[in-house]
């Protein structure tokens, strides 16, 4: 799956990623292709905070300290897989871009999507397109 099939699965404009390769501010066609690795994952992290919240899953309440500097993966003794989400992978990965700090190479957070929320089709395809931009 490449980023711009992203568009087609999700089928929704308020997530602002039709927008951003459809045009640029001159009017030109903008492919995937013109997009660095950093760019796009923004736009999916964006994406997936809209998500998020679309579907009710978006919290107001920041959890704990201990909470958060749980050592388990994707902090399952702590949060839940869409608190995880929210107050860890979304702030962590949106800090190393910006820091231009080295991103992963790979990643497998769309299978514990599966997982957790198995009815949640939209996020298991933007998440897993998420790990297929990290292992580009």
């Amino acid at each position: 799956m490449n980023f711009t099939s992203l568009v087609v699965i999700l089928e929704n404009d308020f997530l602002g990623v039709d927008n951003m390769l459809n045009q640029n501010s001159k009017n030109e066609k903008i492919t995937d292709t013109d997009l660095t690795k950093e760019q796009k994952l923004l736009i999916l992290l964006d994406d997936l905070m809209a998500l998020l919240k679309v579907n009710g899953y978006w919290e107001t309440k920041q959890p704990t300290i201990e909470q958060l500097a749980s050592q388990q993966p994707f902090a399952i003794d702590m949060l839940t897989f869409t608190q995880w989400l929210q107050f860890i992978f979304i702030v962590r990965m949106k800090r190393l871009i910006v820091m231009q700090q080295t991103l992963p190479t790979t990643m497998s957070i769309a299978p514990m999507a599966s997982q957790v929320l198995p009815n949640e089709f939209a996020l298991f395809k933007i998440l897993s397109v998420i790990d297929s931009v990290i292992s580009e």
